[in-house]
C-alpha cells in the first residue's frame, strides 16, 4: 500500500511539473508577442486581482497560490483547445 502511495505521489509531482512548464511556455510565448511597453502594465484580471503579464509569469515561476490558480486555468484552456482540435 505504501509503495502505491509513493507511486501516486511521484506521478502527481510529474503532472504538476508538466502543467507548470506548459503554463510557463504559454505565458512566455504570449509575452514575447506583446510590445515591450505593455509587458509590465497591469491589465489582466485573474479572480479579483489585476496583474501585468510579467507578474503572471512571476507568480507561476514562484509557484505561489495565485500561480497555481493560473496554472490550473491555463491547463483547462490547453485541454479545451486539444478537444477542439480533435473535434470533440
Amino acid at each position: 500500500m505504501n509503495n502505491e502511495h509513493g507511486q501516486f505521489e511521484e506521478r502527481r509531482k510529474k503532472e504538476i511539473e508538466y502543467d507548470k512548464n506548459q503554463a510557463l511556455k504559454m505565458l512566455r510565448e504570449w509575452i514575447e508577442k506583446l510590445p515591450d511597453e505593455v509587458r509590465d502594465r497591469p491589465f489582466f484580471y485573474h479572480g479579483t486581482k489585476e496583474f501585468s503579464p510579467m507578474q503572471l509569469l512571476a507568480e507561476v515561476e514562484e509557484y505561489t497560490e495565485e500561480g497555481r490558480k493560473i496554472i490550473d486555468s491555463l491547463r483547462e484552456v490547453r485541454q479545451r483547445a486539444e478537444q477542439i482540435r480533435e473535434g470533440r
